[in-house]
C-alpha cells in the first residue's frame, strides 16, 4: 500500500486585476462579488459561480492566470499544494 500523500489548501481573496502562479495540483476561482471576474482574458466567471482547473495524482499546475475583476468583485482563489 503506497503512503498517503500530504497536501495543504491555502485561501486567498483578491480585490484588484492581478496575476496569480499557481504552482500547485488544483486551483480553484471563485467570485464573491457582484461584478464578473475573468480569467486570462476568455474565461468569464459570473458573480456566484466558480471555475476548477485540476490535475491527477501528483501532477503540478504551474501556470501563471490573469485575474481581471470588474465592478464590485473579489475573487476567492484557493489552491491545493502537495507537501513533501
Amino acid at each position: 500500500m503506497q503512503p498517503l500523500q500530504k497536501y495543504s489548501n491555502s485561501f486567498t481573496t483578491y480585490e484588484s486585476t492581478q496575476y496569480v502562479l499557481s504552482n500547485c495540483n488544483t486551483i480553484v476561482f471563485v467570485n464573491i462579488g457582484i461584478g464578473t471576474v475573468t480569467i486570462n482574458q476568455t474565461l468569464p466567471i459570473p458573480s456566484g459561480a466558480s471555475f476548477t482547473f485540476g490535475g491527477n495524482n501528483d501532477e503540478i499546475c504551474i501556470d501563471t492566470f490573469l485575474i481581471t475583476i470588474t465592478g464590485e468583485s473579489k475573487c476567492l482563489v484557493i489552491k491545493k499544494t502537495y507537501i513533501d
